[in-house]
Parts: C-alpha cells; structure tokens; sequence
C-alpha cells in the first residue's frame, strides 16, 4: 500500500488531541519536508504516547 495512503487512513482515526501533537511537531521544523512515510511514523509516534500516559 502507498505511504501516503497508509498515512490518511491512520489520520482518519487519529484523535483531535493526537492530529494537534503531530501539527505541533511537524511546525517546530518548518525547514524540513517531510515524506509521508515520515509522517507516518510522526502520526503513530504521537499516538503512541496516549497508550502510555
């Protein structure tokens, strides 16, 4: 399956507060362009820290 395909399925069922931190995080490096298998990663990342908090 695409990367970019793969990443709009999980920010489809990403939360509001998880699409917040991945927006935050992406902005605090303005300078970087990142490929959809990056953010894919970013996503899961971001949402990974509701399961241990």
């Amino acid at each position: 399956m695409e990367e970019k395909t793969i990443f709009e399925k999980r920010w489809q069922l990403a939360s509001s507060d998880q699409r917040a931190r991945f927006d935050k995080l992406l902005s605090s490096y303005p300078t970087i362009e990142w490929t959809y298998k990056e953010k894919k990663y970013l996503l899961w990342l971001c949402q990974l820290e509701d399961i241990f908090a």
